[in-house]
């Protein structure tokens, strides 16, 4: 079976806001985020930091969601990376909360590749969530804070998986990008060109 890991740990300093908890098309982005994966996972490991208070109060009554607070979030996004690694057991979905509009159709694809570790393509440019067998998690989990995500995928060897979801590639940083995002979910009613 599969886990989720949500990275939720960032300060959203570029945003000026919580981007957590903002709202497109009456849910929140971290909703958006575990509704997509929801159908391909058993659970979701939410790994917080900075707005762990709000993450715990919008979500402690949800069975399929485990929170986990990342004491060293200030560290970067990786030590969030190490922290949901070492609470989940099984193959994970790795995706950070400000990538929460990946398609169905990507996670089963993900689900259908053959190697160890596993990312989304679009149009040439790899993306998220990144998938990993459960046999290379805990080596993952092992791996020192000052190194990535992208620099252990690119060691281990991954294979890529294309899609013609442009959302792997999105990025979610600026209170422009939220409300430009806000604006294209309303335009297309929730359905992305």
């Amino acid at each position: 079976m599969t886990q989720g890991i949500i990275l939720a740990g960032g300060r959203s300093e570029r945003a000026s806001t919580n981007k957590l908890l903002f709202t497109v098309g009456g849910r929140i982005l971290l909703e958006h985020a575990l509704d997509a994966m929801r159908p391909f996972v058993r659970e979701t490991v939410i790994v917080t930091g900075a707005h762990h208070a709000s993450v715990v109060d919008r979500f402690r009554e949800r069975e399929d969601v485990l929170i986990a607070y990342n004491p060293d979030y200030r560290e970067g996004m990786f030590t969030s990376v190490l922290c949901g690694a070492k609470v989940a057991k099984e193959d994970v979905f790795i995706l950070p909360a400000d990538c929460p509009f990946v398609a169905g159709a990507t996670y089963a694809k993900l689900l259908g590749g053959t190697a160890e570790i596993r990312v989304p393509r679009h149009q040439g440019r790899l993306g998220h969530p990144i998938w990993l067998s459960a046999s290379i998690r805990e080596t993952l989990a092992n791996q020192a804070a000052d190194t990535n995500l992208k620099a252990f995928r690119d060691r281990i060897g991954f294979e890529c998986i294309d899609t013609d979801d442009a959302e792997v590639l999105s990025d979610l940083d600026t209170a422009q990008d939220l409300e430009d995002k806000k604006l294209k979910y309303e335009r297309t009613d929730g359905h992305e060109d």
